[in-house]
C-alpha cells in the first residue's frame, strides 16, 4: 500500500510542473563541457540519417540549469522532407517503465532500501 501510494505521489510531482524551466545557453566551456566533444555528437547524428538509420533527432544537453547543446538535425517527416525543428513533438513509445524507474530511485533516499520493498511486494503479490 505504501509503495503504491509512493508511485502515485512520484507520478504527480513528475507529472505535474506548471511552469516549466527556462535554460538559458552558455558556452559548454563555463560548465565543464567541451565544445568539440559536443560537436561529435552532431557529426555522430549525422552518420546515422546519412545512413537512414535515423529519421531526425533533437538533442539537448544542460548542466547546472544552462543549456550547453541544443541542436535538431535530420527530417521530422520523411514524405514531405520537412526539417527537424527543436520545437518538434515526438510520439515516444513504452518509455513510461524507463522514466517512472528512473524517478522512483532518484526520489528513494536508499536504493537497498527500494530493492528491499520491492522484494517483499513482489513476494505478497506471489502469495496472494
Amino acid at each position: 500500500m505504501k509503495l503504491t501510494a509512493f508511485l502515485i505521489l512520484t507520478l504527480s510531482v513528475l507529472f505535474s510542473s506548471a511552469h516549466p524551466q527556462v535554460l538559458k545557453p552558455k558556452v559548454p566551456e563555463s560548465v565543464g563541457f567541451s565544445s568539440e566533444r559536443l560537436e561529435r555528437l552532431t557529426n555522430v547524428f549525422q552518420t546515422y540519417i546519412d545512413e537512414e538509420r535515423l529519421e531526425g533527432a533533437v538533442t539537448l544537453i544542460a548542466r547546472q540549469g544552462k543549456t550547453v547543446y541544443f541542436k535538431a538535425i535530420g527530417r521530422r517527416d520523411l514524405e514531405s522532407a520537412e526539417a527537424m525543428q527543436k520545437d518538434s513533438i515526438f510520439r515516444i513509445a513504452s518509455q513510461s517503465k524507463a522514466l517512472i524507474s528512473v524517478g522512483v530511485v532518484g526520489c528513494y533516499p536508499d536504493p537497498l532500501i527500494l530493492a528491499a520493498s520491492m522484494r517483499i511486494s513482489m513476494l505478497k503479490l506471489r502469495l496472494s
